[in-house]
């Protein structure tokens, strides 16, 4: 879906999207200042995948529009965003200013048949760096600061002792550095979890061994991580998430697994692998529908594939990024947090907007005030 802001312009936008088939979007006319708008509205864009500012239509300061674009693209990652700013010229300090933040769809032109062409591009295919390489900053500007946004953010469960189970397709597929990696995203934000080794595997003795780690009944801590070598009794222990790895699929303790909160699966893509999935199915039977599958190692033309090979679980299917380090602490936080989603609660939403080269925090705010 696409979210539109103007005041001047509904009519070329109608036109585009009319002449090409464009339905899914939304068209707002009372959004005078996009940082207020940012702000207040962060947690409401999770539906839109194109945002389309027209410039000539708020107030912002460039500062205020610089900020604004730079937080919802950090936080919204995969939203393309296209800037309407009919008259200005490629040079423009603010559109060089945007181009260097990688915004790359413009619509500049004074003619309007050209202003409809670089419209419907910009909502279809999209520009490319070379194709908008007109609006960056020339040599001379080139120290011109480029913004960061660093994302502090606090969190609190829903429920005490909320259990995760994990098994892999078959072995060696990643299944206890995803279970990890999923504790160490507990633990940067604040939540207590442990990870439980509900396999034969003896992975914790290993690690105790190699790094020396002194045992504390049946538990070390490595990396920050509080490892179980065997089930443990919830309820005395007090963690928050218990990260239980159940090996792979051909030694499952079926009974024990869907007793589990949240359910996954982690899985390859090879053609090979795909013979694996179908054991799922077959061993877990009637808890088919709340399983939540991570691929590993995808390549993403291979992505919708896999996705139309499962369209009942769209929903429940993740795509993880390349993760050789199962100790990372910022790999796939956005899987985790779709996953978990039912289990914790986000406090506060602070934002700290940076210009990188030069270390020092520009902008802080919170959802509903500026700081």
């Amino acid at each position: 879906m696409i979210l539109m802001i103007t005041k001047e312009n509904e009519k070329l936008i109608s036109e585009v999207c009319l002449e090409n088939g464009i339905e899914d979007y939304q068209l707002l006319t009372t959004v005078a200042n996009l940082y207020n708008f940012t702000v207040t509205e962060l947690k409401n864009l999770n539906n839109f995948t194109q945002l389309v500012v027209d410039i000539t239509s708020i107030n912002d300061t460039d500062k205020q529009l610089i900020d604004a674009i730079v937080t919802l693209k950090t936080i919204y990652m995969d939203l393309r965003i296209t800037i309407l700013a009919i008259g200005y010229q490629p040079g423009n300090t603010l559109l060089s200013k945007l181009f260097s933040e990688s915004i790359f769809n413009f619509v500049t032109a004074i003619e309007y048949h050209t202003q409809k062409e670089e419209l419907q591009k910009c909502l279809t295919t999209g520009n490319s760096y070379s194709d908008s390489i007109g609006y960056r900053f020339k040599e001379d500007n080139k120290d011109i600061p480029k913004s960061k946004v660093i994302i502090k953010k606090e969190y609190s469960k829903k429920r005490n002792s909320v259990t995760i189970g994990i098994v892999g397709t078959q072995t060696h597929i990643g299944t206890t550095t995803q279970a990890f990696l999923i504790c160490q995203f507990l633990n940067s934000i604040g939540l207590h979890s442990c990870y439980v080794q509900a396999n034969n595997k003896q992975d914790v003795e290993k690690i105790a061994a190699m790094n020396n780690v002194a045992n504390i009944k049946d538990m070390i801590n490595y990396n920050g991580i509080d490892m179980f070598k065997d089930f443990i009794d919830n309820k005395s222990t007090g963690y928050d998430f218990y990260i239980y790895d159940y090996g792979d699929i051909d030694n499952l303790n079926v009974n024990s697994y869907i007793t589990n909160d949240i359910k996954i699966v982690v899985c390859g893509t090879k053609e090979w692998d795909f013979v694996n999935i179908s054991k799922v199915f077959k061993s877990l039977n009637k808890v088919q529908n709340d399983i939540n599958f991570i691929f590993n190692f995808t390549a993403k033309e291979s992505e919708k594939n896999i996705l139309n090979g499962l369209p009942e679980f769209k929903k429940n299917i993740y795509f993880t990024e390349y993760t050789p380090n199962p100790f990372e602490t910022e790999k796939n936080q956005n899987i985790y947090h779709r996953i978990l989603k039912e289990f914790i609660i986000e406090k506060t939403n602070q934002l700290e907007i940076i210009e990188q080269n030069k270390f020092s925090i520009k902008n802080i705010f919170s959802k509903g005030k500026k700081k």
